[in-house]
C-alpha cells in the first residue's frame, strides 16, 4: 500500500480548516472517490474492448464465469463487485498516464 504526503502552509491549513472538519478525512475520501471513478474507467475500457490487448478473451470469460457462479447478471460497470473490479484493473494491460503522453 502506497503512502502519500501533502505539505501545507499554516495558512492553507487554516484556510482549509474553514470549509471542513478534518484535512486528513477530505483528503480520504477525494482520493477513494478518484480511485473509484478509475478503477470503474479501466473496468468499462477493458470488457469493451475488442482488441483484447487489455484483457484477453479468456481473461473476460473468467469473469463472466465468476459472475454466473454467483447467479449475478449486470449490465453497467457499476453494478460489479469491488472483487471483481481489482481483479480486472490487476490483469488489465493499460498504460499509466505518463506512458500515454
Amino acid at each position: 500500500m502506497a503512502e502519500y504526503i501533502s505539505v501545507l502552509s499554516k495558512e492553507e491549513e487554516k484556510a482549509l480548516l474553514t470549509d471542513m472538519t478534518t484535512i486528513q478525512e477530505w483528503l480520504d475520501n477525494a482520493i477513494h472517490n478518484k480511485a473509484r471513478q478509475c478503477i470503474d474507467k479501466v473496468c468499462k475500457q477493458a470488457l469493451e474492448d475488442s482488441t483484447d490487448t487489455i484483457l484477453t478473451q479468456i481473461e473476460k470469460q473468467e469473469i463472466v464465469s465468476l459472475l454466473a457462479t454467483d447467479g449475478r447478471i449486470i449490465s453497467t460497470v457499476k453494478q460489479l463487485p469491488i472483487a471483481i473490479k481489482r481483479q480486472i484493473v490487476t490483469k488489465a494491460r493499460i498504460k499509466s498516464a505518463t506512458e500515454r503522453g
